[in-house]
């Protein structure tokens, strides 16, 4: 391997590792450690191992075995279930630590048999999906296009990332499990049904593409603008049945278009990056609009936070989508 390639790999990883703990938790700047610097920086590596590890690990089945997005997202959808279901159990719990407003916004979706809320088990997952994964990886396939579709880690950084993922969520689920509030075994048994499902899945996608579609791909802006317009119109979806129904609907057209329009013969990691910057964009945005659902924050820190984490995002995707506007295809 050369030294080219050993940095290139370097500097993916490294923003991926950064990318998701900010696209997962920080930017959303909702709890007690918002404009807090030293809380901060323990977040960003505590969560580069809950969200970083298994973006690196899924990335990585997936190019090892010539698989793309549509099976990247099948394997991210059954992280996030477990994640919420199994890791955390923030889809069985009626409160959840100190966050304001949790047992209302549970219970006017509740479902009953299955013991969740159907808002939150929509946003919790497809949160996961696109914020804690799946942007993350678009970006940093991005910033680094000629290894873009090429495993990043050999033996010992799979085992490493394998290791410190299970060593957070391990802490993370016995403190759970220590606690009243998390869910019963038949629920968690019935989620590790579901996410071993959606592994199962994802690994018999055909590694193939599709034939690419004989048209022009839309602008990267233009891609931009409706994920940042898509992400936005889901985020505020009112927490009730009709907020569901549309949540549903919004996610819906927006992977019938994204399929659609994945298949052009000109799209390009450019525009996947420029997904996913629109979309995280969107979450840094919309940040500004409430204060943190945990704890008391002056409103000097608490913005300082919205800016300079919304910054990060929207340089990093810019210098991604920059980097990455080359003649090279995306294999799914």
């Amino acid at each position: 391997m050369g030294s080219q390639t050993r940095r290139d790999r370097a500097v993916a990883i490294g923003s991926l590792l950064v990318l998701s703990p900010i696209g997962a938790e920080l930017l959303a700047a909702y709890d007690d450690s918002t404009g807090r610097p030293g809380e901060l920086l323990f977040s960003i590596v505590f969560f580069a191992l809950l969200y970083g590890c298994p973006a690196l690990l899924i990335r990585e089945l997936a190019r090892r075995t010539g698989r793309g997005w549509p099976a990247m997202l099948m394997l991210m959808t059954a992280a996030g279930l477990l994640q919420a279901g199994v890791i955390d159990q923030s889809l069985f719990a009626d409160n959840y630590g100190e966050v304001k407003g949790w047992e209302k916004s549970l219970r006017d979706t509740y479902i009953s048999p299955l013991g969740v809320g159907a808002f939150f088990l929509q946003g919790f997952v497809l949160g996961h999906v696109v914020y804690s994964f799946g942007a993350p990886v678009a970006v940093a396939e991005a910033m680094r296009p000629g290894i873009a579709h090429r495993p990043w880690l050999g033996r010992r950084g799979i085992v490493a990332a394998g290791a410190g993922w299970l060593l957070v969520a391990g802490a993370i689920l016995a403190d759970t499990l220590g606690g009243d509030d998390h869910g019963t075994l038949l629920e968690v048994l019935v989620t590790l049904a579901v996410v071993v499902a959606l592994v199962m899945c994802a690994l018999r996608l055909p590694p193939r593409p599709r034939p690419a579609r004989p048209i022009e791909a839309p602008r990267l802006r233009t891609v931009a603008a409706l994920a940042f317009l898509a992400a936005s119109a889901h985020a505020l979806m009112p927490e009730t049945w009709l907020g569901v129904a549309g949540a549903v609907l919004i996610t819906t057209a927006s992977l019938a278009l994204l399929a659609h329009t994945v298949r052009t013969r000109e799209w390009t990691i450019a525009h996947a990056a420029a997904l996913a910057t629109g979309a995280v964009i969107s979450r840094g945005v919309l940040a500004f609009t409430y204060f943190p659902l945990v704890g008391e924050t002056a409103a000097v820190p608490k913005y300082t936070h919205n800016i300079v984490m919304l910054l990060i995002v929207a340089t990093a995707g810019a210098y991604a989508v920059r980097r990455a506007r080359t003649p090279v295809l995306l294999s799914s």
